[in-house]
């Protein structure tokens, strides 16, 4: 069996369009697909080269359907890293803020922050006062890191 025929047994059809795979995940959880020849794949890529051809270097298999088991190659569409991101963050799913996995600070937190840069205290004060450095501190009050928050 190759893998096209394995990848096909592994497609189901939800309501929202999508060829949902069901067979394993890989770490990153798209739909993992291998066979005793080749090494492991990711199902989404092989069905895309499946009906579309292969990938030019330097271009990745994006999702427009946001869906990271989706086979559909009307789903599918290529996209360098670039492009992958900024319809990430175009679309809310980049993970920003304390949905990031290591922040070490909330929105309130960094609120009450700016209130204390406002208030005179040193960033060195601060940043001891919420376990960061002082230079965590910096980057809030210069707008480079939680610029977007208001």
């Amino acid at each position: 069996m190759d893998l096209a025929d394995k990848l096909s047994e592994r497609l189901i059809e939800v309501e929202s369009g999508c060829w949902e795979f069901i067979g394993g995940r890989t770490g990153a959880g798209y739909g993992a697909i291998s066979s005793s020849h080749t090494k492991q794949r990711s199902a989404h890529v092989l069905s895309y080269e499946l009906t579309k051809g292969l990938i030019p270097y330097g271009l990745i298999v994006c999702h427009s359907c946001d869906n990271k088991i989706c086979c559909n190659p009307d789903h599918l569409f290529l996209g360098t890293y670039q492009d992958n991101k900024d319809d990430e963050i175009a679309k809310g799913r980049h993970a920003k803020g304390s949905r990031q996995g290591n922040s070490k600070l909330n929105e309130d937190d960094v609120l009450e922050i700016r209130k204390l840069i406002n208030q005179g205290y040193t960033l060195k004060y601060i940043g001891a006062l919420y376990n960061v450095t002082g230079e965590a501190i910096g980057l809030i009050k210069s707008g480079k890191n939680w610029g977007w928050l208001q």
